[in-house]
């Protein structure tokens, strides 16, 4: 694993003259739609000082939503960019991994949820489902649509519970097509709660010592167990982290899953990200 360096800039940057020609002349190919800048670096990548002297000479500040003033420096006609700090794997890496966290980056397979109660069915609004046709995810937790659910089940996956959900079909915004009235969908669960991850290993709210942002020196995740303590959890296919998705809800947990429940993903073509469990003893 190596730490890189995500940098992203806004659409005011790009609207003078040069910056965007010059930030793509140093990294080819770093296009985001609508044309933005954005590129993920290894933290020694002799490019950043090139990307960084360029911020400074069109006077592009770096945009910290964590400091205050931050929505000044939003509107500035300058433009800013926002810099992140994340665990880089290689390909090797992933596939070695037993076990490992499952998100979503790809926007296509959100769907919308609203807030439930412990123990009561998720609002699902079914208006929502972009392009996915398989599993679906909102707030790091994954949903499945009835037609795919013969096939999940199929493969007897180790602590997985399928919950069900209230769809909801509300046109919230138009669409072309609602998904068909006597289809049902159902919340991926888990009968494997996962132990606490040490403190000192990741970044939470002083608030709420569940509410998981991040690792140290870091501003994304990688679960991190010890490694007696999970152990004892296995083996396993999808389990639930005691660390939670948001304050206020301590019973949605991130998901965990085995290197066979990636497989499977990629044999259905679903284009969800893994980060490997690094333990300590």
């Amino acid at each position: 694993m190596k730490r890189g360096v995500e940098l992203y800039t806004s659409a005011h940057a790009h609207h003078r003259p040069g910056v965007y020609d010059a930030l793509i002349a140093i990294v080819p190919g770093a296009s985001s739609p609508y044309h933005w800048f954005r590129t993920t670096l290894h933290d020694d990548d002799p490019r950043l000082s090139q990307i960084y002297q360029l911020f400074e000479k069109f006077s592009i500040q770096r945009m910290d939503m964590k400091q205050p003033g931050y929505r000044e420096l939003e509107r500035s006609p300058n433009g800013y960019f926002t810099e992140r700090y994340l665990h880089l794997f290689d390909q090797s890496e992933i596939d070695a991994a037993a076990y490992m966290y499952m998100h979503a980056s790809d926007f296509s397979y959100n769907i919308s949820t609203h807030t439930s109660d412990p123990g009561a069915p998720q609002r699902v609004y079914l208006d929502h489902g972009g392009k996915a046709n398989k599993l679906l995810c909102s707030f790091f937790g994954f949903f499945i649509k009835e037609k795919f659910k013969p096939v999940l089940d199929a493969e007897h996956f180790v602590g997985l519970q399928l919950a069900t959900t209230i769809a909801i079909r509300e046109n919230l915004i138009p669409v072309p097509k609602q998904w068909p009235v006597d289809k049902a969908i159902f919340y991926l669960d888990s009968t494997v709660a996962l132990p606490p991850m040490p403190q000192n290993e990741i970044t939470t709210t002083p608030e709420s010592p569940r509410h998981w942002l991040a690792n140290p020196g870091f501003d994304d995740r990688q679960p991190v167990y010890r490694r007696n303590e999970f152990s004892s959890h296995t083996p396993f296919d999808y389990a639930r982290t005691w660390e939670c998705v948001l304050p206020h809800q301590p019973h949605r947990g991130f998901a965990i899953v085995s290197q066979r429940f990636r497989q499977f993903c990629l044999k259905h073509k679903m284009r969800f990200d893994f980060v490997p469990v690094k333990y300590v003893d």
